[in-house]
């Protein structure tokens, strides 16, 4: 398949999975259980943010995709309270050029983009009072999860829930267009 052809979601996940869940057997050194884990993970993610990417060409969702397992990789190592495999990447991304696509772009965030999410965020900050910005700041910016965000702020988590539902609806009331979920 062509690396700049478009591809809908169902034949992503049948060009890459295994791709990518290779990559994810060699960051858990071999451990085939927690790689399907992970990629699973990754694939659930990608089909989450489908709709927000920029490119469906395969190269780059590779390159989307070596990241997000990356990430979930570690988080699985987290929440298994074990180490994960440090191997050297610089030598691992010499071998491998689209995981060096992925993790060693010498592109820059573009600065029209930085820009309107700099407004973005102004914006929504004007629109929050500082308690509500506080958890906006956690959960958006940060990833923390609701529970996490209750533990940070040292609240309950049903007032996190109840105030996370209401900072939403005010955004989507207020500043739909920059946020349609």
């Amino acid at each position: 398949m062509e690396s700049q052809e478009e591809l809908n979601f169902e034949e992503a996940f049948r060009a890459l999975y295994n791709t990518v869940r290779m990559h994810c057997c060699c960051y858990m050194d071999g451990d085939t259980y927690a790689a399907d884990t992970i990629t699973s993970d990754t694939f659930i993610d990608l089909h989450k943010k489908w709709h927000t990417l920029p490119t469906h060409t395969a190269q780059g969702l590779k390159a989307w995709l070596y990241r997000a397992a990356h990430y979930n990789a570690l988080n699985y190592c987290k929440k298994q309270e074990k180490n994960p495999l440090y191997y050297n990447i610089e030598a691992y991304a010499e071998e491998n050029p689209d995981f060096h696509a992925a993790h060693f772009s010498e592109e820059p965030f573009p600065l029209a983009e930085y820009e309107k999410y700099k407004q973005e965020l102004a914006s929504i900050q004007h629109l929050l009072s500082k308690s509500k910005w506080l958890l906006f700041e956690y959960i958006v910016i940060k990833g923390y999860d609701l529970r996490t965000t209750a533990e940070a702020c040292h609240i309950s988590y049903d007032y996190v829930r109840v105030r996370w539902f209401r900072i939403r609806r005010k955004i989507q009331k207020e500043l739909g267009y920059l946020w349609k979920t």
